[in-house]
C-alpha cells in the first residue's frame, strides 16, 4: 500500500499529525480575532475569578478541593469534547477528516508565532531607529507598557516574551501533545490533540490565578505548584538543550548551564527560570526584572548579566536560538514521547545539582 493510499485509509501518522500542526503554526499561525488560545485565557479568566470567590466565601479546608476543581475540571471537560468532536468526525466522514481535524486542533493550542514576527519586527524598526514604532511592534504581543521603553528594554522585553511563548506557547502543547499519540502505539486511537488542549486550559488557569491578587493565598499557592507539575517535564527538556543549539550557533553553551541553575533558584514557578536562564547565558543578555503594568511598577527578578550592551544582535540570536532548540526539542519528542519524558526527569535533576559549586 502506498503512502497515499494509507493516508486515504487511515490518515496521518499520529507523529506526521503533530508536525502538520506545528508547520501550520510556524507559517500560517492565527488571525488576531480567532486565536483559540486567547480564548482559553478569557475563559480561565472567568473560571479563576468564579472559582476565586467562592473559595474566599468558603472555609479553607475546601481551598484544595477548590484548586483541584478550578485547574483540572475545565481541561478535563476540554479533553472529552475534542475527543467526542474526533469521535464523530471519524464515525460520519472517516478516518482521514478525522486526522485533518487533530491536525487543526493540534494547530489551535500552538500559539508562538505572533511573538517571533512581533520580535523581528522589533528588530527591523530599531535597526531603522524607529522606536515608536518598534515599541507599538511590541505592545501588540507584551503586557508590560511600551510608552517608555528604551532600546535596551525593548530588546530585552522582546527576546523575554519571544522565549517564554516558543518554551510554552510552542514546546509546552506538543511536548503533551506526543504524550498522547502513546495511546496510538499500544492500539488506542490517538490522543494528542486532546491532551495538548487539556494541558493547555489547565497551566492557562494556573498563570491566571499566578498573575492575579488572592486573600487565600493557599489556593493561589496550589494552583502555581499544579502549573509548576506540568511545566515540570517539558520546561527542563527544552533547557537542557538549549546547550547543544548554543553548541552549534557557537555561543556560550558552557555558561548557559550555571545561568540556568540560578534561574531555577531564582524564578521556580512554572519552571520559567530554567529557560530564561538557559538563554540568558548562552546569548549574553540579562532576562526578566520588574516593569510598569497599567502604569504601576511591579517589581521581578532578573536572571544572568549582559556581555554587553544589548542590542538588535542579541535579540537576533535570542529567536534564533528559540527556534534551533525548538527543532531538536520537537525531533526528540515527537520521535521517542516516552524516552523524552525519562530524559526532562533525569536531566532536569542532574542540571539543577551539577552547577551547585558556583
Amino acid at each position: 500500500m502506498s503512502f497515499f493510499e494509507s493516508v486515504l485509509a487511515f490518515g496521518f501518522e499520529p507523529w506526521l499529525e503533530i508536525l502538520l500542526a506545528l508547520l501550520l503554526e510556524i507559517a500560517f499561525g492565527k488571525l488576531l480575532c480567532f486565536d483559540p488560545t486567547d480564548w482559553i485565557d478569557r475563559l480561565s479568566i472567568r473560571l479563576h475569578e468564579r472559582t476565586r470567590h467562592a473559595a474566599q466565601l468558603g472555609p479553607p479546608t475546601k481551598e484544595l478541593s477548590r484548586a483541584v476543581m478550578a485547574a483540572l475540571l475545565p481541561a478535563l471537560v476540554l479533553m472529552l469534547l475534542t475527543l467526542g468532536l474526533i469521535t464523530l468526525i471519524d464515525a460520519l466522514f472517516g478516518a482521514l477528516w478525522a486526522s485533518v481535524a487533530r491536525i487543526l486542533l493540534l494547530c489551535f493550542a500552538f500559539s508562538f508565532r505572533r511573538e517571533l514576527w512581533g520580535a523581528s519586527s522589533v528588530i527591523r524598526r530599531l535597526k531603522k531607529d524607529d522606536k515608536e514604532g518598534a515599541r507599538a511592534a511590541l505592545s501588540r504581543f507584551t503586557k508590560k507598557d511600551t510608552a517608555n521603553m528604551n532600546a535596551v528594554g525593548l530588546v530585552r522585553t522582546s527576546a523575554e516574551e519571544c522565549s517564554r511563548a516558543v518554551a510554552e506557547g510552542g514546546f509546552f502543547p506538543l511536548f503533551y501533545a506526543s504524550l498522547g499519540t502513546l495511546c496510538h502505539l499500544f492500539g488506542g486511537p490517538s490522543l494528542s490533540a486532546p491532551l495538548a488542549l487539556g494541558a493547555v486550559m489547565a497551566f492557562s488557569v494556573c498563570r491566571t490565578a499566578n498573575a492575579t491578587f488572592d486573600r487565600r493565598p493557599l489556593y493561589q499557592g496550589l494552583l502555581v505548584k499544579m502549573g509548576s507539575a506540568l511545566a515540570f517535564m517539558p520546561q527542563r527538556l527544552f533547557s537542557v538543550l538549549v546547550m547543544p543549539a548554543a553548541f552549534v550557533l557557537r555561543l556560550a553553551w558552557k555558561q548557559s548551564l550555571q545561568t540556568m541553575a540560578q534561574g531555577s533558584l531564582i524564578l521556580p514557578q512554572f519552571s520559567r527560570g530554567w529557560v530564561m536562564g538557559a538563554l540568558s547565558g548562552a546569548c549574553g543578555l540579562k532576562l526578566g526584572g520588574g516593569g510598569y503594568y497599567g502604569g504601576n511598577w511591579q517589581a521581578a527578578p532578573s536572571v544572568g548579566t549582559d556581555y554587553g550592551s544589548p542590542d538588535t544582535t542579541y535579540l537576533r540570536a535570542v529567536i534564533v536560538l528559540d527556534l534551533l532548540t525548538l527543532a531538536l526539542a520537537s525531533a526528540i519528542t515527537i520521535a521517542l514521547p516516552a524516552a523524552a519524558a525519562v530524559c526532562a526527569i533525569v536531566l532536569g535533576f542532574f542540571a539543577v545539582r551539577a552547577p551547585s559549586r558556583y
